[in-house]
């Protein structure tokens, strides 16, 4: 029975392919910037791949000779900079009608630090990182 199982779940795999390639995306409303501007404020979001994620990871922790070092709220910011598709923190018009260098700092201009937190969970959440991505099987 569980050689059929493995044989099954090995079949819908490799079937599947082009679907496992498209990154989970989901739209949240932004609450206080919906009521700030009287209309819906909405940011697509998307769960970044392994490679994004093991990019933020290197910019994020230094080594010094035995210990590692990392820094958080780095990971935090470029986590949310990777995974909000829209409006891209990344848009150079953006950044210059707020006065700002960088996406980060452009982010930390327009959210406040419970909305960062947020979308962090969420874009954690559609990364694989939530209480339900892998459930147990009861025999």
């Amino acid at each position: 029975m569980a050689a059929s199982k493995n044989k099954n779940t090995l079949s819908l795999l490799l079937n599947s392919k082009k679907d496992l390639m498209e990154l989970p995306r989901e739209t949240v409303e932004i609450h206080r910037l919906s009521e700030k501007f009287g209309e819906k404020v909405e940011f697509v979001i998307r769960a970044l791949n392994n490679k994004e994620f093991k990019s933020i990871q290197d910019l994020a922790i230094k080594f010094d000779k035995k210990e590692a070092d990392v820094d958080t709220s780095l990971i935090q910011t470029m986590i949310l900079v990777e995974g909000i598709v829209e409006p891209s923190f990344k848009d150079k018009e953006f950044r210059e009608t707020y006065e700002v260098a960088t996406p980060i700092d452009l982010l930390e201009k327009v959210l406040l630090p419970g909305e960062i937190l947020q979308l962090y969970n969420k874009i954690s959440e559609l990364s694989g990182f939530g209480d339900n991505s892998i459930v147990n099987i009861k025999n």
